[in-house]
């Protein structure tokens, strides 16, 4: 029963310090952040319609038929009075669409929490979830942002894009942002400056390298400069 007991102990420090372990890297926050708030814009896009189209009677201004489109490819058709008349499901969509959102979420744990190589997995996470929302809004707004069409049989059909909509296409651009932010960072990291030192004009050797500054930091005389000091000379009597 005792080992027992210290076997919990000891598994419940090492989660304890694992948690505790887990700080925030300095300088990561900014991307981070802008990062959630991309992901958290495109949520409403998984379970409400992006875009829809409206069928009305013009005189009576009842609605006649609808149409509801989802980003990741469910379409809803609905009669009067708001009647289901037909579901277009596809599961495949939802799938990759919150299988893309779990990954973005990692991704931006993985960038404030960690360090190494593997950062560069963030980046390629968001960049994928950033592709498919900027693919999705291109094909909406590339329609129309809202048409009202008039047709000579009396009825009124109105083309717009919903909230979740707009929410998904602000989401496509922030996380293009936080994908700057992210390859700034990582420059940056990876890519330190040389030192003040190290750098000299164009065809020059750089100033911490030359041989005459290396001798005088080590206190001897450039190449080739001469001693000064009386001159010496030797006698025949001294020399015999």
């Amino acid at each position: 029963m005792a080992s027992d007991g210290g076997g919990a102990r000891l598994m419940r420090d090492r989660l304890l310090g694992g948690v505790s372990s887990a700080r925030p890297v300095p300088g990561r926050w900014q991307a981070g952040a802008v990062a959630l708030l991309g992901v958290a814009l495109s949520a409403p896009s998984v379970v409400a319609p992006t875009w829809v189209q409206a069928v009305a009677d013009r005189e009576r201004g009842d609605l006649l038929s609808g149409q509801s489109q989802w980003s990741w490819g469910r379409v809803e058709l609905t009669g009067l009075t708001g009647v289901e008349l037909g579901l277009v499901p596809n599961p495949v969509g939802l799938a990759v669409a919150v299988t893309l959102l779990v990954l973005a979420v990692v991704a931006v744990a993985v960038w404030v929490l960690s360090r190494g190589p593997r950062l560069v997995l963030a980046p390629i996470a968001l960049a994928l979830l950033a592709g498919r929302l900027l693919t999705t809004s291109a094909e909406r707004h590339g329609r129309a942002f809202r048409d009202v069409i008039a047709s000579e049989a009396g009825l009124t059909v109105t083309n717009g894009s919903t909230t979740a909509g707009w929410l998904e296409t602000a989401a496509a651009g922030v996380l293009v942002v936080a994908l700057a932010l992210m390859v700034v960072r990582l420059v940056a990291d990876f890519c330190p400056r040389l030192p003040a030192d190290a750098e000299g004009p164009e065809g020059e050797e750089p100033t911490g390298r030359h041989p005459d500054a290396v001798a005088a930091r080590a206190g001897l005389r450039p190449k080739g400069a001469r001693l000064s000091g009386p001159e010496v000379g030797l006698t025949d009597e001294e020399g015999r």
